[in-house]
């Protein structure tokens, strides 16, 4: 047997697999404004303000949403590789400048991340606003929001200081610049100092690449927290999506009690 899937990678196949059935039942023409938005999204087109069945605005709230999460994790990861190769052979590219633009966007890729997070946690509550676990729902999103800006208000911080007064730097990366200066085209060039540059940046890009590897760690369990507590108010024990205003049960104290303490294991 494999093992289990959990936290972010269930939520999202569960809520794939919930498309499909949209998808499928397209087909059958029971939902004729959802495949006509359907169709407009694939040509580029705004859809339509209106919807045949409840079920239509939770399609666009909850894989509208997840989406753009997902999206923003996968930048981060893929940062994590990028910082880690060399840079475009091109003499007008420098190798700092560009393991600077990749910290600098992985800064702004976190912060997107975050609002997107709180972001899709509102839009949760307002679909769910009129169904019978609103107090139950606001209670869990309330906890997930806390736990989504404490982990990442570090590094949101960061990015809002470099963005606001200048570059992101720090001793590492200052003498890299240093080196790079005096190594660089022009008649002061100190080609003695190459391979001491050399060194140099790559134990910048070797402290970064953990850095943000480490970073990765975390958020990836800050998405399983996230994932763990929402996947109860949008789908069932079943896995089938639950449409507002269906009567379930509200959460209980004692499973509020478990996501608190799930949320302060991580921080």
């Amino acid at each position: 047997m494999g093992e289990e899937v959990k936290g972010f990678q269930k939520y999202e196949r569960l809520v794939l697999n919930y498309v499909s059935g949209i998808l499928v039942s397209i087909e059958s023409d029971n939902y004729p404004t959802l495949k006509k938005n359907m169709q407009r999204r694939l040509v580029g087109d705004s859809p339509l303000e209106y919807y045949d069945a409840p079920r239509d605005p939770v399609l666009h709230v909850v894989f509208k949403g997840y989406c753009e999460i997902a999206e923003s994790l996968q930048r981060l990861e893929d940062i994590e590789i990028y910082i880690g190769s060399f840079p475009y052979r091109n003499k007008s590219l420098s190798k700092l400048r560009s393991l600077r633009y990749h910290i600098e966007n992985y800064f702004e890729e976190t912060y997107i991340l975050r609002e997107r997070l709180k972001a899709y946690l509102t839009r949760i509550g307002r679909l769910y606003r009129g169904d019978s676990r609103h107090n139950s729902v606001k209670r869990v999103t309330r906890i997930l929001f806390n736990m989504v800006s404490e982990m990442l208000e570090p590094l949101v911080r960061t990015r809002g200081f470099h963005t606001h007064n200048s570059r992101y730097t720090d001793n590492t990366l200052d003498r890299v610049g240093t080196f790079e200066l005096l190594t660089g085209p022009g008649p002061g060039q100190l080609q003695m100092l190459a391979p001491v540059y050399k060194t140099a940046y790559k134990e910048a890009r070797r402290k970064w690449k953990g850095i943000i590897k480490s970073n990765n760690e975390v958020v990836r369990q800050l998405l399983d927290a996230y994932a763990d507590g929402l996947r109860p108010i949008v789908f069932d024990k079943s896995g089938k999506i639950i449409i507002p205003g269906t009567v379930y049960p509200q959460k209980s104290a004692a499973e509020l009690k478990v996501l608190k303490k799930k949320v302060l294991s991580l921080r």
